[in-house]
């Protein structure tokens, strides 16, 4: 079995139906949490094996590994600074994924297909036909927003690298 020298698997969840959401460390000093939006196509042309739950998971079996590294597009992989992840959840129909601190005590939301949805209304304000580019991208720029409610108070030392000082400053970037 294959062996990933560079990420842990910290939590998996289905983002939609087209889409898997993977929270990844990267296994060095900083640890930095990774956000990862799979979309399932790109395994396509892969076998797949199905397991029942009453055969359970026998490790000893050859299962086939499909390294995705290369298949990833980097739209679909954000760098979460700052923060050291335990867990996440992800709602599709919200575009959003909310990332459990490591401490259990905060959260940070980001805002997925935010561009997407800017282009929407765009659209729609000049009365152009909708043009959709795929809804599991992370946008580069300015898709993930920082919500921390506790953000507003500036003397906050533990929040204050959060302090919103315009869109870049503030939120994590993709890469």
């Amino acid at each position: 079995m294959l062996k990933c020298e560079k990420h842990l698997i910290l939590d998996v969840a289905f983002y939609d139906d087209n889409t898997l959401s993977v929270l990844l460390v990267e296994k060095t000093d900083d640890e930095v949490p990774l956000l990862l939006q799979m979309p399932l196509d790109i395994l396509k042309d892969h076998q797949y094996q199905k397991l029942t739950a009453s055969e359970g998971l026998d490790l000893s079996k050859s299962l086939p590994v499909v390294d995705i590294g290369s298949l990833i597009e980097p739209l679909h992989l954000c760098r979460l600074q700052n923060m050291k992840a335990h867990s996440f959840a992800v709602s599709g129909k919200r575009h959003t994924a909310t990332v459990l601190f490591s401490s259990r005590r905060r959260v940070r939301i980001l805002l997925l297909d935010c561009d997407d949805e800017e282009e929407d209304d765009e659209n729609e304000d000049q009365g152009e036909e909708q043009v959709n580019h795929g809804n599991t991208d992370i946008s580069q720029s300015a898709s993930l927003m920082l919500v921390d409610p506790s953000s507003e108070n500036i003397e906050d030392k533990e929040n204050s690298s959060f302090i919103s000082q315009g869109i870049s400053d503030s939120t994590d970037t993709c890469s």
